[in-house]
């Protein structure tokens, strides 16, 4: 027999209104049914992200009761899939029908959503197929629970949901919103919360705010806690449904991401001598990287190191490019100290002739240093060990332009001057 899934087409007047990272804009599509539109989760998300300065663009379709079949032929849906190059797709299914026996469920929900999955990658090979995890009934699905004793418990739901969007994730390369893993940690955690509309099915404002607070971590990439954001809710209610995501999601990111990882920038540094900073780039799920270091120079190298001209505090922007489709951006603040590259000749070393053809000669060495012929964004293109006797390197090999010449000092430190090559 054939369990029986519940549509509701619900009069909206009634039940439903109608940062570390960089500021970004992203262009969503939400395709699903009451689930997604009840207290307009679109609308809510978009207000999440505003609140921090992010700007979601969103369009969906969300008629009662659909499901991942409906929307694969639906001409609505299908035109919208095709009608901008959305950064991500959200699928939403039938509330019931992914926890429904293995038979149901992989006649009637599986293909389907293989089938839009394609839809997505054919009209934008960028696009982001991202699955909205949904929640098991407050005390289970009492219409179907004598033929699948799953579903007879929120827990026997809730589990059946988690496996079954998991499976779908895996099968289709996509990410997942686990806003039902988020429910249940705020069911465990802070029972006093109620997360759902009287029918015990549909989301209550609480229910889906914590929907939006998931949602704005995975498309954003954002901990949701940097949000001052908290609708009409109790403040403190807020807070809590926040901290919930940060914990369940933002602290598990890759988790979710495991299928189609991102890119997640991010790096720490270590300011040398007051005007030399070297880098360490800590971003993951990236091949390629682009550093803007603040003072109108930039480097493509993985570590750079890089020697500011004048004290100051600079902006530092990293950006982790994953092929040609996802950037993840993340600035900090590099403050240097008064001491230039000029002024570091004082250092009582001189470089001659500078410029320079074929050989640099260092003069005022002590002792045997070591030496670093470094770009001027801080990539490191040769080094070796010099004598105070025949302090020479040969620059012959080298293109026109203006190079950094790193020297060892007898005491440690290291003396940073520039010198040219014609």
């Amino acid at each position: 027999m054939q369990l029986k899934h519940l549509g509701f087409c619900l009069l909206a007047s009634f039940f439903f209104s109608s940062v570390n990272a960089q500021p970004s804009v992203k262009k969503v599509l939400f395709l699903g049914n009451s689930y997604t539109q009840f207290n307009n989760l679109p609308e809510l998300t978009r207000q999440f992200a505003l609140a921090n300065g992010d700007t979601l663009q969103y369009q969906s379709n969300t008629p009662g009761g659909y499901t991942f079949q409906n929307h694969f032929n639906n001409v609505s849906s299908v035109e919208l899939i095709q009608s901008q190059d959305w950064n991500f797709v959200v699928l939403q299914e039938q509330s019931q029908l992914p926890a429904f026996p293995d038979g149901q469920f992989y006649t009637d929900s599986y293909p389907f959503a293989l089938s839009l999955d394609s839809l997505i990658k054919a009209a934008n090979p960028c696009a982001h197929t991202l699955f909205y995890r949904t929640w098991g009934r407050k005390n289970g699905d009492a219409d179907n629970c004598q033929f699948f004793p799953p579903l007879c418990t929120y827990e026997g739901m809730d589990s059946m949901l988690a496996i079954r969007y998991k499976e779908m994730a895996q099968a289709t390369g996509a990410q997942i919103s686990p806003v039902g893993a988020v429910w249940k940690y705020l069911r465990q955690h802070h029972p006093e919360i109620e997360l759902y509309h009287p029918d015990e099915s549909h989301p209550s404002l609480a229910g889906s705010f914590a929907a939006a607070a998931t949602f704005y971590t995975l498309i954003f990439g954002n901990d949701p806690a940097s949000s001052p954001f908290t609708g009409s809710l109790n403040p403190l209610v807020a807070e809590q449904i926040k901290q919930a995501a940060q914990s369940v999601v933002w602290d598990n990111l890759t988790l979710y991401q495991q299928f189609d990882p991102m890119p997640q920038s991010g790096f720490s540094f270590e300011v040398e001598e007051q005007s030399l900073v070297h880098f360490q780039n800590n971003s993951i799920e990236a091949d390629s990287w682009w550093w803007d270091f603040g003072d109108g120079n930039f480097s493509e190298a993985a570590n750079p190191d890089h020697a500011y001209d004048a004290p100051g505090s600079y902006q530092v922007c990293l950006s982790a490019i994953q092929g040609a489709c996802d950037t993840s951006v993340i600035c900090k603040e590099v403050t240097v100290g008064p001491v230039s590259v000029v002024e570091r000749e004082a250092e009582n070393l001189l470089l001659l002739p500078n410029p320079v053809v074929d050989r640099l000669q260092v003069k005022g060495l002590s002792q045997a240093s070591k030496y670093r012929v470094m770009s001027i964004d801080g990539r490191k293109l040769q080094e070796g060990l010099l004598n105070p006797d025949d302090a020479f390197i040969r620059v012959a090999g080298f293109s026109k332009g203006i190079y950094l010449l790193q020297i060892q000092l007898p005491k440690g430190e290291r003396s940073l001057m520039k010198w040219v090559k014609e």
